[in-house]
This record gives C-alpha cells, sequence and structure tokens, in this order.
C-alpha cells in the first residue's frame, strides 16, 4: 500500500503549530459553546476543532492531485472532523507528530485512492 503522506508524518523539520495531542483534546473537550439560544456540547460542535479540520481540508485539496483522487462528493464537515478524532484516538502512539500532517493523514486513508 503507497502512502502518499507518509514523509509529511515521518518528517520532524517542521512540527506544526499543533500536535496530535493538541488536536485531539481540542476536539474531545467538545468545549461549550453559543449557538443561537442554544448551548451546545460535542467534539463535533468544538469551533476550533472544526476549524482546524476544514482548514487542513481546504489546505489539502490544493495539493498536487488530490481533487482528482480524493472524492468528497457529500461529505460533511462532520464527517472530515469524525475521521480526524477516529484516527486521532485510534493511534495515540502517533500523536506526538504534527496534527496538520496527521489530519492530512486520515483524511487521505479516508477519502483518497493513491
Amino acid at each position: 500500500m503507497q502512502l502518499s503522506l507518509g514523509l509529511a508524518i515521518a518528517t520532524p523539520a517542521y512540527a506544526g503549530f499543533l500536535d496530535g495531542n493538541e488536536l485531539y483534546q481540542t476536539c474531545k473537550d467538545g468545549r461549550r459553546w453559543m449557538d443561537g439560544a442554544n448551548l451546545r456540547n460535542g467534539p463535533e460542535q468544538s469551533p476550533g476543532c472544526r476549524s482546524y479540520v476544514l482548514g487542513v481540508v481546504d489546505t489539502f485539496m490544493l495539493a498536487g492531485d488530490r481533487a482528482e483522487k480524493c472524492d468528497m462528493t457529500n461529505v460533511t464537515a462532520g464527517q472530515l472532523v469524525d475521521v480526524t478524532i477516529k484516527y486521532l484516538a485510534d493511534h495515540p502512539d502517533m500523536r506526538q507528530r504534527s496534527a496538520s500532517a496527521l489530519t492530512a493523514f486520515a483524511l487521505n486513508t479516508a477519502f483518497c485512492r493513491n
């Protein structure tokens, strides 16, 4: 199985702004926040988590031939966050690495053909 993002995860030269532990905690906390008159709680509702993952997705899709290889048609923002959280939960041994690289790797694994 070819992993096109393997180098991004293995490269320690750029650590990124967040590591996987920090992103996982932000997403897992599901910080309480107001949406109009409703108080919400849960990982898919965490604005910091959601914004970070969507920013990585936008950048990820601009890289190389991702748009041709990745089918994200009808994929919701909630699904993208869920895939990221699940990957981080399932791979605690990787969470010291760059959060953006881990997010991109999780999305690549879930939605792209290599």
